[in-house]
């Protein structure tokens, strides 16, 4: 078996309370007369009309989009003492959305909202943290935050905690604790920590050596459309590990894995390599039962969808990505457009808020240009709501593809959308 991938920490961004998706999209506009009485409850001093308002204006939720009115709420209710507004207000200066751009602010704001237990302004503090981004790095503080967010039961917070273990980065190296924050986050359905899970049973790294183990968790992750998994399950097959060896079976999958989701071009050209070298050993016969394994498998398990196994599909969380736009299509070199994202999430415990993961790449001839850090929002469970990115166009014309991943537990969403930069 190749020796296990290197264990990438990644960082995590999280924005409290996204706002509902405009009429445009999905028909959830709010009504006039609820927009009116969030208004007059926010002038009359109420906190949480404030926070509410301010996403409105964030948005353009009922109201014209205004991120200096969306900022003002913001503070209004942060000054108040409301934790996700003081968060919101805190990713407001990161990004330099509606003020200036002031990351000591931005830490400021975060630590207020985390003082009082939002989990994730806990997290936004392990990310800054670990990018020294406005503070200096310091990654024992880092995992201080991120073990509060995960203590609250955070999946991400936990599965980062974990790799921060793995890798002894800010914590002491300890394998074995490394696998019970990646079991923790696993055991929500979160697809990244069920991979390592697998990996950490692969290599018996933390936990006793089990093939039988790694080959349940690679499969949980892979019916999650997770790449890696996908990949490391056909190595499994074709090196008949923990089941018979199956070239047949390891082609599909290792076709799936290589196909699944974008990499670094010369991790890419190397997993590509060990396919086509399986490729060569088959014959016609196989190769076209293998692809037909792989169409099957990809009808069953599309990109945007997540398969969920039976026996915990009633308690697994809804993900659905309504509209995904770039406007406008097309900008010249160093134009600004914005990134919508309409979805509706619905917690299956029954909780009213549901926190979503969402990362985005850029691709230029389906190689990945730039790829940015998770960041996880929270939206109101069952409701349609919207993301908007701002964004700035390269230098380079072109015709690009932004690859945008959604992820509650353990559904996924992914989906592309083309935009032009012109001469």
């Amino acid at each position: 078996m190749p020796k296990a991938p290197v264990l990438i920490t990644v960082a995590l961004v999280v924005l409290a309370g996204s706002a509902r998706t405009s009429a445009a999209q999905t028909g959830a506009q709010p009504q006039p007369a609820a927009v009116a009485d969030t208004r007059v409850r926010a002038e009359a001093g109420d906190a949480e009309a404030q926070f509410r308002l301010g996403r409105m204006y964030l948005y353009g939720d009922g109201v014209p989009q205004d991120h200096d009115q969306s900022v003002a709420w913001f503070r209004k209710a942060a000054a108040q003492g409301h934790p996700k507004a003081q968060n919101n207000l805190g990713i407001a200066f990161a990004d330099g959305l509606g003020v200036p751009k002031d990351e000591a602010q931005a830490v400021e704001w975060y630590r207020k909202a985390a003082a009082q237990g939002e989990m994730l302004a806990q997290s936004n503090l392990g990310v800054i943290y670990s990018s020294g981004d406005g503070v200096p790095q310091d990654l024992a503080q880092a995992a201080s935050w991120y073990r509060k967010a995960a203590d609250q039961g955070f999946a991400p917070a936990q599965f980062y905690l974990g790799a921060l273990y793995d890798s002894g980065r800010g914590v002491p190296q300890d394998p074995a604790q490394a696998v019970e924050w990646y079991r923790k986050a696993a055991a929500q359905g979160f697809p990244e920590a069920q991979f390592f899970l697998g990996q950490a049973y692969i290599n018996g790294r933390g936990v006793p050596q089990d093939d039988a183990q790694a080959l349940v968790w690679y499969r949980n992750a892979a019916a999650l459309n997770n790449p890696a998994a996908l990949y490391n399950l056909g190595l499994m097959y074709q090196a008949g590990r923990g089941v018979p060896q199956d070239p047949v079976e390891a082609y599909k999958l290792l076709t799936l894995g290589v196909g699944t989701e974008a990499r670094t071009g010369g991790q890419q050209a190397s997993l590509a390599e060990n396919r086509e070298a399986l490729a060569r050993s088959l014959t016609t016969e196989q190769r076209a039962e293998a692809e037909r394994r792989a169409r099957e498998w990809t009808e069953a398990h599309p990109v945007g969808q997540t398969s969920q196994p039976p026996s915990r599909a009633a308690t697994r969380p809804a993900l659905q990505l309504a509209d995904l736009s770039v406007t406008p299509r097309r900008v010249g070199p160093g134009g600004s457009f914005v990134l919508d994202i309409a979805y509706t999430a619905t917690d299956p415990a029954g909780s009213p808020m549901a926190a979503v993961t969402l990362s985005f790449s850029i691709l230029s001839g389906g190689s990945p240009l730039f790829e940015s850090a998770p960041e996880t929002v929270e939206s109101a469970s069952g409701e349609a709501w919207k993301i908007s990115k701002p964004l700035t166009a390269a230098v380079t014309p072109g015709t690009y593809v932004i690859r945008v991943r959604l992820a509650l537990g353990a559904a996924v969403v992914t989906r592309d959308v083309e935009f032009e930069i012109a001469q």
